[in-house]
């Protein structure tokens, strides 16, 4: 059964979009490649981005600062292609003495502020997730609990 070695590597994409691959154990069958797939698909993280199961690697496209929920969301998607409880090994992963970052999401149309916003909160420690539609929540599907909420309302002075 494939397992997931090492955490991902940046492998090029655009700046905006890079593209990761996480190594495999071994080469999936037909069967697991359908199965893990069909569940990326389905969570939407992944909606208008890539991913793809090669030779005993995953790769795929996905915003830097959403990197952490998508290795998440792929240990528990090989879990259950590997028949197993997909929480278990997503628990064994995520556990550690060390706390769990917390996640900002920030919602601008104008497309230098997500990225500024970024640069401050990220060295801070925070996971920054970005987007100038909030209707359309691509990656940030099961944040949730332990997350931390700001809101600012914002409107330029004339």
């Amino acid at each position: 059964m494939p397992n997931r070695v090492g955490e991902p590597q940046h492998i090029g994409g655009s700046e905006r979009l890079p593209t990761w691959r996480i190594a495999l154990s071994e080469d999936p069958g037909p069967e697991w490649r359908r199965q893990f797939l069909r569940d990326a698909q389905a969570s939407g993280i992944f909606s208008g981005a890539q991913i793809t199961v090669a030779s005993r690697m995953v790769v795929f496209e996905i915003e830097r600062s959403a990197l952490a929920l998508a290795c998440e969301k792929i240990d528990q998607w090989i879990a259950r292609a590997n028949g197993e409880a997909p929480s278990s090994r997503a628990q064994s992963r995520t556990e550690s003495p060390v706390p769990r970052a917390r996640t900002i999401l920030v919602v601008d149309d104008q497309p230098d502020i997500g990225p500024m916003a970024r640069d401050i909160l990220e060295p801070a420690g925070y996971v920054v997730l970005l987007t100038s539609d909030p209707s359309k929540p691509s990656g940030w599907e099961g944040i949730g609990r332990g997350t931390l909420t700001c809101s600012w309302l914002m409107s330029s002075c004339r």
